[in-house]
């Protein structure tokens, strides 16, 4: 589910691939029995966009596997694109984004709950495969 109006974004060219919203939600995701667990090794980023008057930047990364994205702010909320033609008005214009009204509706919309159904969907990079889990000190 989305919540709250839509809002405009522009493409953060400025911006260095970080790692640090998606690692830790992957932490969270598999530590917690309401999230389907992943590993961020298995996003790609892909860049960033940016919205001024609310000083957000949300992060893109797309799933290696199902194509889909977890777009992230540096908080850790999650943001469904809203593909809208008028809001294409020129080349910085990096369309319309919305805030899941959760986490689980974030990874829900990545598709990552194909990995848990029959028949499953080929993963490149299986749990088995994954390094150990973070351990706090």
């Amino acid at each position: 589910m989305l919540v709250g109006r839509s809002f405009l974004t522009e493409h953060a060219f400025d911006v260095e691939p970080t790692w640090v919203p998606l690692e830790a939600i992957a932490r969270l995701a598999r530590t917690s029995v309401d999230l389907p667990p992943f590993h961020e090794a298995e996003f790609m980023y892909m860049g960033a966009v940016r919205n001024s008057r609310k000083r957000l930047t949300i992060h893109l990364y797309k799933h290696r596997d199902t194509r889909m994205y977890l777009n992230i702010d540096d908080g850790g909320h999650a943001y469904a694109y809203r593909h809208q033609p008028a809001d294409c008005l020129d080349a910085r214009s990096a369309g319309r984004y919305r805030s899941f009204g959760s986490l689980s509706d974030a990874l829900d919309a990545a598709d990552l709950w194909i990995f848990d159904v029959e028949p499953r969907f080929l993963r490149s990079f299986p749990p088995e495969k994954w390094p150990a889990l973070d351990v706090s000190p």
